[in-house]
């Protein structure tokens, strides 16, 4: 079930898009301004400006998950598509695959989430899902 839930809070961060299975897991698209990494990176902002991958999900993982992610992150990776940079995250229980980019002057963050029995059963198609996501 695909549920708009946008706050339309400009200045802060939304998360716009929610979409729920019971069978397979959770997963949502949160932006945030780049703003709050630094006073201006310019009018079309890449992550790699905002910081390295540590960086990033310190400062986003708790708002994503709910919780402090340090200690939690099991992988960080990067990965290029279409002259735009990806940071990946897999996180231990609750399961979490992040995907963070930038675009705009805004941060993306695609969040699959998952628990143990959904992990178990659909991990493959979860991180394909991950995998994918791209702003263009």
């Amino acid at each position: 079930m695909k549920v708009p839930v946008s706050i339309a809070d400009l200045g802060g961060t939304e998360i716009d898009l929610r979409f729920a299975n019971s069978k397979e897991g959770r997963l949502s698209v949160i932006v945030a301004p780049v703003l709050r990494f630094a006073d201006y990176l310019g009018e079309d902002a890449r992550i790699e400006q905002i910081g390295p991958p540590d960086r990033v999900i310190s400062a986003f993982g708790p708002e994503v998950i709910g919780e402090n992610v340090e200690g939690k992150v099991l992988s960080m990776n990067v990965a290029e598509h279409g002259g735009r940079t990806y940071y990946q995250f897999e996180l231990e229980p609750p399961h979490a695959l992040i995907t963070a980019t930038a675009a705009g002057n805004r941060l993306y963050l695609f969040n699959v989430t998952a628990n143990g029995l959904q992990w178990k059963r659909h991990y493959p198609e979860l991180k394909k899902i991950s995998d994918s996501f791209r702003v263009v």
